[in-house]
């Protein structure tokens, strides 16, 4: 998705011969993503148990990804800084990829629980 990123200004995205979305590739983060991804790389090797910050999305000896609820980043970034010897921080928004996964995800599972139109 990442040559899309780059090449295009606008996306449509259609579901089922509906248009569902169409706008900016950043306007679809921006709308249905409710988390943002905190990557951090440490000083040293940490056996830390980061779940009470955050879904682990990735952890190695010296580095951790966390999912994060988009409200709570600052606040759960500057609770890391204080428990935590870190020598790198950024925050990323979710891929691309992963927020449209989500999406359909959510959408065929409510449509699988309607009742069905008589």
């Amino acid at each position: 998705m990442q040559d899309i990123a780059e090449l295009c200004d606008r996306v449509m995205i259609i579901d089922h011969g509906k248009i569902f979305f169409d706008g900016p590739l950043d306007t679809i983060i921006d709308r249905f993503s409710g988390d943002k991804v905190i990557s951090l790389t440490f000083t040293s090797e940490s056996k830390r148990d980061f779940t009470e910050f955050g879904e682990v999305v990735s952890q190695t000896p010296v580095s951790v990804q966390l999912k994060v609820p988009r409200a709570h980043v600052t606040e759960t970034a500057r609770r890391l800084l204080e428990a935590c010897d870190i020598s790198d921080i950024s925050v990323q928004e979710m891929p691309i990829e992963d927020v449209i996964r989500s999406l359909f995800g959510e959408r065929r599972t409510r449509q699988q629980t309607m009742p069905a139109a008589i």
